[in-house]
């Protein structure tokens, strides 16, 4: 069986699914969730390691990769920060795979979702939830990336 897992990559809390490519049905899905105590680089190191694990957990050698890209925040240190936990996630998923994850813009996976690129999280999030059952907001935007890959893939490919 071959599978699409999508990131929703955060310092605090990183949201991770897994789709089946052939029927978009959840497969397995989860947050990884840093300590608020700990400093920058120990945060880094447990979003490195807990990817390699999803990664690993994955009963499939077809799968593909897809990161929410394109992000901001309102102060420069958040998004250095931000930049950093989604450098993590990338290269570890490439240092594992060797897949190089497709991004996909927020906006996509919010058109995907709700049918308008500027949706608020709340609607992208009650989408999920009546798709997928999913009511936790960064596991929701990581289906939608991976479903907005999955819905590429199976265009491409003509299935």
């Amino acid at each position: 069986m071959s599978f699409v897992l999508g990131f929703d990559v955060s310092i605090i809390k990183t949201g991770w699914a897994l789709l089946n490519f052939e029927d978009g049905t959840l497969a397995d899905s989860g947050c990884i969730v840093t300590d608020p105590g700990s400093n920058l680089y120990e945060r880094l190191k447990t979003i490195a390691l807990v990817t390699e694990e999803v990664i690993e957990s994955i009963d499939s050698d077809k799968f593909d990769v897809a990161l929410e890209g394109g992000f901001s925040a309102r102060s420069g240190e958040v998004t250095r920060k931000l930049a950093m936990a989604w450098i993590m996630v990338a290269l570890t998923v490439y240092e594992i795979t060797g897949i190089e994850p497709a991004i996909i813009p927020p906006t996509v996976a919010k058109k995907k979702a709700t049918g308008k690129g500027n949706s608020k999280k709340e609607l992208v999030t009650e989408a999920a939830l009546e798709r997928w059952g999913v009511s936790d907001s960064d596991i929701a935007d990581a289906c939608w990336v991976a479903e907005c890959l999955r819905c590429d893939m199976k265009e491409f490919l003509n299935v």
